[in-house]
């Protein structure tokens, strides 16, 4: 879907994630991060914060939450495993506490 994104739109999701950065004048760090979430060893300053946001990503798809147009799981790169410090053992405990805490998240927003 990245690339017919861009095939299509001639930009991705992640640019357009840079100019709403820039156009609600958040934070300069964020601008990285963001753009470079699908690729965080390509971050010159913020590898940590895209490996972040990649995995939030990964973990997302994995419980099908919203759509991005295609159903691809990508895998936790050891990249991402790197600058997080995740550890292969950590992955499954830490999807089940993900799990737990989105299901939370829902029951709070079905109160409301």
């Amino acid at each position: 879907f990245y690339q017919a994104e861009k095939k299509v739109l001639e930009y991705d999701h992640c640019k357009i994630g840079k100019w709403l950065i820039d156009m609600w004048n958040l934070p300069p760090d964020l601008n990285e991060s963001i753009t470079y979430h699908h690729f965080p060893e390509r971050a010159k300053n913020n590898q940590e914060d895209a490996a972040v946001i990649a995995l939030a990503d990964i973990f997302t798809r994995s419980k099908m939450i919203g759509s991005s147009g295609d159903f691809r799981i990508p895998k936790i790169s050891r990249e991402i495993r790197e600058y997080t410090d995740l550890k292969i053992n950590d992955i499954e405990p830490l999807m089940y506490e993900f799990a737990q805490e989105f299901q939370k998240a829902e029951d709070f927003i079905e109160l409301l």
